[in-house]
């Protein structure tokens, strides 16, 4: 599945950054975006949550220790297993040395369970856009029709409930 129509064309992007831009920027950018062009945040899809937790964990992945890493750990110090290490005897010293600074992040142990939910939130993210993007649609054709029936159908036996999202985002999806 390619970009939509409506997500490249220029006389609907003409105001927002162009693709590239958008990417190298965060989901803030995405989420004004999308309320621009569609009249919904991307902070009222059920994958937000998880997307932010991607974003933030590929940040630390490209950039190692610095502020993603420090910020991953305040949020999920569960990553970190085996943090903060055990005080260590240091020669010479006659009290135990006790590391207090944050984990070095080649220790991360990110869960398996982690993946599976990136995996949906992206799935869920451009199911969210086409459901969208379908009800935009004045008269849809036919097959249009049945396209967003399934994808209603599908989505209501795999969607993860947050309580809001059927509120914020229902008329659209």
């Amino acid at each position: 599945m390619g970009w939509p129509i409506w997500w490249t064309n220029p006389a609907i992007t003409s105001s927002v950054k162009p693709e590239t831009e958008l990417w190298r920027s965060n989901l803030n950018a995405m989420n004004v975006l999308l309320n621009e062009v569609r009249g919904i945040p991307l902070s009222a899809f059920d994958s937000y949550a998880d997307l932010q937790r991607l974003q933030l964990l590929a940040n630390a992945c490209r950039h190692g220790e610095g502020d993603s890493a420090v910020r991953i750990y305040k949020h999920h110090p569960e990553l970190w297993p085996d943090w903060p290490p055990l005080p260590m005897m240091l020669p010479g010293q006659t009290e135990p040395y006790v590391y207090t600074g944050p984990p070095t992040f080649d220790r991360i142990v990110v869960p398996r369970q982690w993946w599976r939910d990136f995996v949906d939130a992206i799935v869920w993210f451009w199911e969210d856009v086409e459901i969208i993007h379908g009800n935009s649609l004045p008269d849809p054709n036919p097959g249009a029709g049945h396209r967003l029936a399934a994808l209603h159908q599908a989505r209501a036996g795999s969607r993860k409930t947050k309580g809001t999202h059927a509120a914020a985002v229902g008329s659209c999806l």
